[in-house]
């Protein structure tokens, strides 16, 4: 089974999109076509798109080729308390990159975002 070896987390507005982005026009990279499945993160409230079958899991990846990295990007990873240790358990060899931010400028970002997206309003 191919699994991802890569994971992408860390606060909103921090960056990931655009990194998992860019990891996904690098040749040694396969990156999952579903941003953001939330698999390991059982504990908190299911998000948009949130994978919790195991088989739909696998799915996200049986179409890697032989890229040296295969992976996933899900930013609610970083507030999970079972994450950590889940990912650690089934991918021991996994490399994890976190991004993070002032929070004083995420929380502006993120403000501004719902604004324009109508989930806040003025």
């Amino acid at each position: 089974m191919k699994a991802p070896n890569l994971f992408v987390i860390g606060a909103p507005r921090c960056g990931t999109t655009s990194l998992f982005a860019a990891l996904k026009q690098h040749p040694d990279v396969y990156a999952s076509v579903l941003k953001e499945p939330h698999f390991y993160a059982a504990d908190l409230p299911a998000q948009p798109h949130t994978v919790s079958d195991p088989a739909d899991y696998q799915r996200l990846f049986a179409v890697a080729g032989d890229q040296r990295y295969r992976a996933e990007a899900s930013v609610w990873y970083f507030y999970s308390h079972e994450a950590p240790a889940l990912i650690a358990k089934a991918h021991p060899d996994a490399r994890i990159v976190l991004l993070l931010r002032n929070p004083a400028d995420m929380l502006v970002s993120l403000y501004e975002l719902y604004l324009r997206t109508g989930n806040e309003g003025d």
